[in-house]
């Protein structure tokens, strides 16, 4: 990948994270800014368990007939509702572990971040040819534009919180609303003469699972070890193709697999064995660790051809 296109996709929303979590925390507090972490982890494996890929269908049918391009999107928008559906009750099902485990405080907190949620669900608006850095720069600056403002009227969890879920529906409003590019010579000569069969949506999300499983898993380690220099890190990684490479090397798949239980497991003996702001947040990560984990394991074992390849689709849950 050429620099300025890294920098420009991966790097500059960095840039963003470092405002976000930096006046988050010198506005709320440290026990505060943990549990917005550790609400913002539980969206995450709540989306990354239910996500179906949708941007790569819709995108390469841009230059076909009217009609095919339509019910292309169609069929995208049914299985993002479909996705949207499953997010929410695996959102319910981590509320309830936490009730269980007798955190209730960050429950209205989930209840807040679910706010947002059907804006997450956006992949046919993603796919309308402004490229993949137009999405992260606008979800991440939208945050670290609103968050410190609203923290500074309302200086709570719940504020941050609130302007977390805010950002989603700002990012899928400023995406219908830009302006689109017309299809490249090289995508109207890849483009797809045919109305894709659900089948294909399913197969294009295996291929991916693997990849964003070590991505979102890169990310979310070194981002809770070192901040947004860890997610400079990931970001560069996945840029340069360093994760791909890594995602295709054949005994993955055992690791996944234990990553799934391990990410699960140990949320459970977290919750279990060390209460506290603290422990939410870190419990949080290998939630969202364990959730991709088993997300990338059911669809690789379900599609083992499509996952042994590769696809040209991102994710947009970076941040």
């Amino acid at each position: 990948m050429p620099w300025g296109r890294l920098i420009k996709r991966e790097l500059v929303p960095v840039l963003a994270l470092l405002l976000l979590w930096g006046t988050v925390l010198i506005q709320i507090g440290p026990r505060a800014l943990a549990l917005v972490i550790a609400v913002h982890f539980c969206a995450n494996a709540a989306q990354g368990i239910s996500a179906i890929a949708t941007v790569g269908a819709v995108r390469r049918r841009r230059a076909a007939a009217p009609e095919i391009f339509r019910a292309t999107r169609l069929r995208a928008w049914i299985l993002e509702g479909a996705s949207l559906v499953g997010g929410l009750v695996a959102l319910g099902l981590i509320a309830l572990l936490y009730v269980f485990f007798e955190e209730r405080e960050l429950v209205p907190l989930i209840a807040m971040i679910a706010l947002g949620f059907p804006a997450r669900y956006n992949g046919p608006l993603r796919a309308r040819g402004f490229g993949s850095a137009v999405p992260r720069v606008v979800r991440s600056w939208s945050a670290a534009i609103m968050v410190p403002i609203v923290l500074l009227i309302w200086p709570t969890a719940e504020a941050a919180v609130l302007a977390l879920a805010a950002r989603e529906w700002v990012t899928t409003i400023t995406l219908a609303l830009w302006r689109e590019k017309p299809p490249t010579e090289r995508q109207i000569e890849r483009t797809e003469h045919y109305v894709p069969a659900w089948r294909e949506f399913l197969t294009l999300t295996a291929s991916l699972s693997m990849r964003r499983f070590f991505y979102h898993a890169s990310h979310s380690i070194l981002h809770f070890v070192v901040g947004p220099f860890g997610s400079a890190v990931a970001r560069a990684s996945r840029g340069m193709g360093y994760l791909r490479r890594v995602s295709e090397v054949r005994q993955m798949k055992q690791v996944v697999s234990l990553a799934s239980v391990g990410g699960l497991g140990g949320t459970v003996l977290l919750l279990w064995l060390v209460p506290g702001p603290g422990s939410l947040a870190l419990s949080s990560l290998l939630l969202r660790l364990g959730a991709l984990a088993t997300s990338a394991t059911i669809w690789t074992y379900a599609f083992p051809a499509a996952a042994a390849g590769s696809a040209g689709e991102d994710s947009a849950d970076d941040d």
